[in-house]
């Protein structure tokens, strides 16, 4: 850490690093912004390729950050504070970021194990809640059906608390994912308000993929009776849960209460 710390914000790696902000500038980079202390010490201990620690001078107790850091290979920055809150999408910022580097070109499993699909999710924070709760009940491959927000979005991210890291993510149109979907229907449980199968029937099954819908819409139609629906028990009158909330259920009850199925 004994480099020079940046005090420009018009500085060129300043500029590059707040374009993370922008979905377009993560594609073309292929770089994911990991902001807050605990996200980053979670990104460095995680799969995905270290590129950078940055570090706002104001930041404290950094040490053991920068030496994970240079152990991962990765570079340790310093920056003044002003280029950090330049940087940053926090309002209240730690002063502490990991720089990713996203895999890319990962093909669908063929035989997947817990693998959570996130049909057309548009609010990052949803999106990022839901793959926390499902790497918590062992779940490593997340699926995102586009149009759907960027789970490498900035707020997406921070909602995983550092989890993102854990998982391989794919990156499908509805097409393909519709044809994998149809090769593993049997093993697909897919959340709907309207299904007639409560979620509790396909407890202790050969459940490996949960497909939970788009916020306001839910699943489309193309996800037809040929797939098993499963809706969640709830007192009447009430119509539907948060999409967080449900998904957290199921992840519960289909992978995580004592008679889910687990793998090696």
């Amino acid at each position: 850490m004994n480099s020079a710390t940046i005090t420009s914000p018009a500085n060129r790696l300043v500029k590059t690093l707040a374009s993370l902000q922008e979905r377009k500038h993560r594609d073309a980079l292929g770089l994911v912004w990991a902001e807050g202390r605990r996200v980053a010490d979670a990104a460095l201990r995680g799969a995905w390729p270290a590129e950078m620690l940055v570090l706002a001078t104001g930041a404290t107790d950094v040490d053991g950050l920068a030496a994970r850091a240079a152990a991962r290979g990765a570079q340790v920055v310093r920056v003044h504070d002003d280029c950090f809150a330049r940087i940053s999408g926090v309002k209240h910022a730690e002063g502490i970021a990991a720089v990713l580097r996203r895999p890319g070109g990962v093909p669908l499993p063929g035989a997947p194990r817990r693998t959570l699909v996130l049909w057309q999710l548009q609010d990052p924070g949803n999106a990022g809640t839901i793959v926390r709760s499902a790497v918590a009940f062992g779940c490593r491959s997340v699926v995102a059906v586009g149009p759907c927000v960027d789970l490498c979005h900035p707020q997406a991210v921070r909602a995983t608390a550092g989890a993102l890291f854990e998982t391989v993510v794919h990156t499908v149109d509805e097409g393909a994912a519709l044809a994998w979907l149809r090769c593993h229907a049997a093993r697909a449980a897919l959340l709907s308000a309207e299904a007639a199968v409560p979620l509790p029937a396909m407890r202790g099954g050969a459940i490996d993929l949960i497909v939970v819908g788009n916020e306001p819409r839910g699943l489309p139609a193309m996800l037809d009776d040929t797939f098993q629906h499963a809706a969640i028990p709830m007192a009447a009158g009430v119509g539907s849960l948060n999409v967080t909330a449900a998904a957290a259920i199921a992840l519960y009850e289909l992978w995580g209460a004592p008679s889910a199925p687990s793998h090696p």
